[in-house]
């Protein structure tokens, strides 16, 4: 029997236009190989299957991998490959960067090899296939350095590149907009159904501490790509990672059932150096007031330790509970994670895929 315990850190926010009590139990974590790169782009389709990434840290190895039932947590050696297989040719800190998964069960993946010519947005059938999708760009999309794949809804997918988003038509690769001029180094975006927004994951300290977060992209919506024009900065002003180039860690989720953005916290407001003790956690914020998440989760309730090098966060609804997917790395443990909790809210019941079909 699993042991489940409460995280610490439990907010409550009360305002005039939101008022929700959020809290988490650690369920489980779904161990990652260990002898490869670090875990970073999760995603999870309509039927609970886990979907996360390998990037490569010293052994050129990448790969996307497949968890039918993440909940139990089988060990690496049982996951699947989408993607035919470990590429062996990533340099350090490249490799397969992102995936999403639409309503269908179609697998997109976005590829980073610091090259532009050969780095790619890929598509695959649903599990358990993975068929390789020759109408969508017959072997993917190139020419583009991808740090993000996202869906937008059934018919397009989002490319996010370094200072730019791309849409594209999700059946035949068509690149439908581009929206340039955002702040490097983007990481990941996710999109808002209920307003049309959508949060780009962003860090690298660009105009000094705090760092922020996240950006937005608003004014349009998936029947007007036009409409998104310019990128806002400093939506989430605050929780960013510093550095002359930033990291790939450090991309962001949405969940649209109880309406919070999800985005791992690696700054605090004062500049290192200061006295400045800080546990990484995720926070989580409704998109009316970003100045202070409704919650977090540092995981110290882990019997494997607290997040330390945390990459994506992502929600699922799965037997009517809401879940939350933490991919997480703790190198000097050699533990390699996607920690698994549940969500306890008082919000909408409605099923998040609804809102995207």
């Amino acid at each position: 029997m699993k042991k489940f315990n409460f995280t610490l850190c439990i907010f409550l926010l009360c305002s005039s236009a939101f008022a929700q009590s959020v809290s988490f139990q650690y369920v489980t974590e779904v161990p990652t190989p260990p002898e490869l790169g670090i875990p970073l782009g999760v995603a999870v389709d309509a039927n609970g299957g886990l979907y996360y990434t390998i990037l490569s840290i010293g052994s050129n190895l990448s790969g996307c991998l497949y968890v039918a039932d993440p909940l139990s947590a089988p060990p690496a050696s049982e996951h699947v490959y989408v993607d035919d297989g470990l590429d062996f040719n990533m340099p350090n800190g490249r490799g397969i960067t992102g995936v999403d998964v639409d309503s269908q069960g179609n697998v997109y993946m976005s590829f980073d090899t610091g090259t532009a010519s050969s780095s790619s947005l890929r598509k695959r059938g649903p599990a358990p296939d993975f068929a390789l999708v020759s109408d969508f760009g017959v072997d993917g999309v190139f020419g583009q350095r991808f740090e993000a794949a996202s869906m937008l809804n059934a018919d397009i997918v989002m490319g996010v590149l370094f200072d730019t988003v791309n849409f594209y038509d999700s059946h035949t690769g068509e690149l439908l907009h581009t929206v340039g001029g955002g702040e490097t180094y983007q990481r990941d975006a996710a999109y808002n159904p209920a307003t049309n927004d959508i949060y780009l994951a962003k860090n690298r300290d660009v105009a000094g501490y705090p760092i922020s977060a996240a950006n937005l992209l608003s004014g349009g919506s998936p029947d007007n790509l036009a409409g998104y024009a310019s990128i806002q900065p400093g939506f989430i002003p605050q929780g960013g990672q510093g550095g002359q180039y930033g990291t790939k860690h450090q991309k962001l989720g949405y969940d649209p059932v109880n309406d919070l953005i999800m985005v791992p916290t690696y700054t605090g407001e004062a500049a290192p150096g200061e006295g400045e003790t800080y546990q990484l956690n995720v926070a989580f914020y409704h998109p009316s007031d970003t100045s202070t998440p409704v919650a977090r989760i540092d995981a110290s309730d882990s019997p494997n330790g607290p997040l330390l090098e945390t990459g994506d966060v992502e929600s699922a609804q799965i037997d009517g509970e809401t879940y939350v997917f933490i991919s997480d790395s703790r190198r000097d443990d050699n533990v390699k994670r996607i920690l698994v909790y549940k969500m306890m809210t008082g919000s909408s019941s409605a099923k998040a895929w609804d809102l995207y079909n």
